[in-house]
């Protein structure tokens, strides 16, 4: 389990956003304190307060019998988060978990297994393979799926990229692709949203999926481009040498088609990745605020940190 260090909210770029972090690590400490006057209340003698920064939940830790209450944000519908994971945890193997309804929370094992920094990088492609080849069966398994939280995500989304592409810059970059109409026509199915490397653990000789602060329905595509493009740096790496190539013609369904066709497809979901991803920046704290700035900033760092380099690697 990684907890939150001091490094996740410092940083010395600029002035500005250091007070920024300063205020948000004070600001999170006081409610670890409030937070811990409520567990004592409840007699939870043997949990302690994990700080979690940038999530909607906040999380209980019990060292003593190796279990988890995850308290999830007030925002987030318990039997709709019940029912994605459910069928999220149906193929992807994931952490098990028990519901409990009255006070909008989660018990889970806590598991102690390897982080994925840990394992050999042999084992690392290993498994990132056999995960990919499970998201192509959940996608091919799962029927589309239209009701209101994805029209929802719809909406919101197309709000902003419709505000985004004022901007000279952003609509320069998605010039090529119609964005809307791919959006309306893409296969939304239940998404961890955040499977960065910190997030899967080597445990009983596979990955699992961890940490659940919420589950949304994303195209098909976002998961499994987040196993590479929220990795390390050198998965990143191995995606541009083509050593998931055949992993991700089978996710994507990109079976007979020309090189040069190929590596356009995939630019293109790299740079839909990227909206959704930005999206998901803006929205995590469920806070019914949205920031079209922060939105258009995320656009432009994953065009530089994950476009840019697959096609100056592949002469696009």
């Amino acid at each position: 389990m990684n907890f939150t260090k001091l490094e996740n909210y410092f940083t010395l770029q600029s002035p500005k956003l250091f007070f920024k972090s300063f205020i948000i690590f004070f600001n999170d400490l006081l409610c670890t304190l409030f937070s811990s006057i409520i567990v004592n209340n409840l007699n939870n003698s043997n949990y302690v307060i994990a700080i979690i920064t940038n999530q909607s939940d906040y999380l209980f830790i019990n060292l003593k019998e190796n279990k988890i209450i995850r308290f999830l944000n007030s925002n987030v519908q318990l039997a709709q988060y019940n029912l994605k994971r459910k069928i999220f945890g149906n193929y992807i193997n994931s952490v098990p978990y028990k519901v409990n309804e009255l006070n909008n929370s989660i018990t889970e094992p806590l598991i102690l297994g390897k982080s994925f920094s840990e394992i050999k990088n042999n084992l690392k492609i290993l498994e990132i393979k056999k995960i990919l080849i499970k998201f192509k069966i959940y996608n091919s398994n799962l029927e589309k799926i239209n009701n209101h939280e994805i029209k929802k995500i719809k909406f919101e989304i197309t709000k902003l990229i419709k505000l985004a592409l004022f901007n000279k810059k952003i609509s320069n970059i998605f010039s090529n692709i119609n964005i809307l109409d791919s959006i309306e026509s893409f296969k939304f199915i239940p998404c961890h949203t955040d499977l960065s490397y910190r997030n899967l653990m080597y445990y009983n000789n596979e990955l699992i999926v961890l940490d659940f602060p919420d589950v949304n329905y994303f195209p098909f595509f976002y998961d499994s481009l987040s196993v590479i493009f929220l990795s390390e740096k050198k998965i990143f790496e191995l995606f541009l040498n083509d050593v998931f190539k055949k992993e991700i013609i089978n996710t994507l369904d990109l079976d007979n088609q020309s090189t040069d066709e190929f590596k356009y497809r995939i630019s293109n979901y790299i740079l839909f990745f990227i909206i959704f991803h930005a999206y998901r920046k803006v929205t995590q704290l469920n806070n019914n605020k949205i920031n079209l700035i922060d939105f258009k900033k995320n656009i432009s760092l994953g065009y530089e940190k994950w476009y840019l380099p697959y096609i100056k690697k592949n002469n696009l």
